[in-house]
């Protein structure tokens, strides 16, 4: 948990200053401001798994799997709509 979480911090700070390994990774061309929004998800998203990989504690999980889940659920049914729509081959579907 502690290697993802560093790992996401790493991606975190990556799109948070548009490097192009880090923007490389996101389908779509956008703004600054949509990369810090990225960037801060996920640093967001590190911050959990960091305390529960050091302290041992993974009662939160549960949580922040639930969170998570309905996140990337979300983000997948609207991707599918882009591509239903042909909108953005982008995103691989298309």
């Amino acid at each position: 948990m502690v290697a993802g979480g560093a790992g996401s911090l790493v991606l975190a700070a990556g799109f948070s200053m548009q490097q192009p390994w880090a923007t490389s990774l996101w389908p779509i061309a956008d703004t600054r401001l949509s990369y810090l929004f990225i960037a801060a998800i996920l640093a967001g998203a590190a911050m959990p798994l960091l305390w529960a990989g050091a302290s041992g504690d993974l009662r939160g999980m549960a949580g922040y799997g639930l969170g998570f889940g309905l996140m990337f659920g979300a983000m997948g049914s609207y991707a599918l709509v882009l591509a239903a729509r042909g909108a953005a081959p982008a995103l691989g579907f298309g």
